[in-house]
């Protein structure tokens, strides 16, 4: 289980539009597995966050902050596995477009993960806790009123996810399993507001992903699985 604290202070400077926000939190990680027992892992992860205001309808921003998770299960000496550790860049602008019933985001960003496991190569079945991942990619977000009770909110990430160290050297340099190259989302939705049918909704809305790596962590399969279309409804 968590437990911890977290703080947060936010400056201002040049009328506001210039913010500062400066945060921590500090989290106990308690876990344990029936071998080696209980084991605690302790650790304070910062986060910094500077944003602008260019002008009335458009922002930049800029974030680095610290992850620390649990790395479930245990090794081959029925070890608990230490907490992944990672670290987030992300830079991206906001802007409010026809009097704000229009808005989009833009934004880049790069993470690396330490602690991530591999396939125990002595060992079936089992793993270890050297790997690195490096994942980096652009997302972009837009909503906005079509028309009266009708919108649309739609998205699209590129994903770079790569394995920077593993214990089968043949694994560096691929995509992080499980990960998906791009991702485009779609949603429409229309609400009536008078009526007998007065608060009914109904949306529309479809998922593809293209050039995905499969869920694999032990072989140098560098194959991708087949891209796919999803359509919802509601």
């Amino acid at each position: 289980n968590y437990k911890g604290f977290y703080l947060q202070d936010e400056l201002g400077f040049l009328d506001n539009s210039l913010r500062l926000t400066l945060a921590g939190r500090y989290t106990i990680l308690k876990a344990g597995n029936v071998y080696s027992g209980s084991s605690t892992n302790e650790k304070f992860t910062p986060r910094i966050g500077l944003s602008y205001s260019i002008d009335k309808n458009t922002s930049a921003y800029f974030v680095r902050d610290e992850s620390f998770t649990e790395n479930y299960g245990s090794d081959f000496n029925k070890n608990s596995f230490d907490p992944q550790t990672g670290t987030n860049l992300e830079l991206g602008f906001k802007r409010d477009w026809m009097n704000g019933k229009w808005n989009s985001t833009i934004a880049a960003y790069q993470i690396t993960l330490n602690n991530v496991l591999t396939a125990d190569p002595e060992h079936a079945q089992f793993s270890r806790q050297n790997g690195k991942q490096k994942v980096k990619g652009v997302e972009v977000d837009i909503r906005g009123e079509i028309f009266k009770n009708f919108d649309v909110v739609a998205n699209y990430a590129f994903t770079e996810g790569t394995t920077t160290k593993d214990t089968n050297p043949d694994l560096v340099g691929n995509q992080v399993p499980g990960s998906s190259r791009h991702i485009l989302n779609t949603w429409l939705n229309y609400k009536v507001d008078n009526g007998l049918l007065n608060g009914v909704g109904v949306s529309l809305g479809y998922q593809f992903q293209a050039k995905r790596a499969p869920w694999s962590i032990s072989t140098a399969n560098t194959a991708t699985l087949p891209d796919y279309f999803r359509l919802d409804g509601g």
